[in-house]
């Protein structure tokens, strides 16, 4: 089993999620509104070079790993804002054995500046 070093959970991210919000027709419309600030180990996945080179037009895709918490869940139309930039989670990943993290991936919603 792999040990983790509580240091490398060191990057601050917030997740949003869609909660309906009542418009001035008396309707509502569902928007993305902070749902839990937490900290976070950050990796951004690498692709091979023989990948890169054939598909350059790639948006980044990134685990975060953040602590276990009964009281809160991420499911997949949830979004997290990193250092000004969003991601839409694909997926999560809970260790229920020990609960001790939650691996969430996620996609970034545009492509990276060159």
């Amino acid at each position: 089993m792999k040990k983790f070093v509580a240091g490398l959970i060191n990057q601050k991210i917030t997740i949003y999620h869609y909660e309906d919000i009542e418009n001035d027709s008396g309707g509502t419309l569902p928007n993305l509104v902070p749902y839990w600030e937490t900290n976070s180990e950050v990796r951004i996945l690498k692709a091979s070079r023989v990948l890169e080179a054939n598909q350059e037009k790639l948006k980044p895709v990134v685990i975060f790993k953040i602590r276990y918490r009964t009281d809160k869940s991420i499911i997949a139309d949830m979004s997290i804002k990193w250092r000004g930039e969003m991601f839409s989670v694909i997926d999560t990943e809970v260790d229920y054995v020990y609960k001790e993290y939650v691996n969430i991936t996620a996609i970034a919603n545009k492509m990276p500046e060159k």
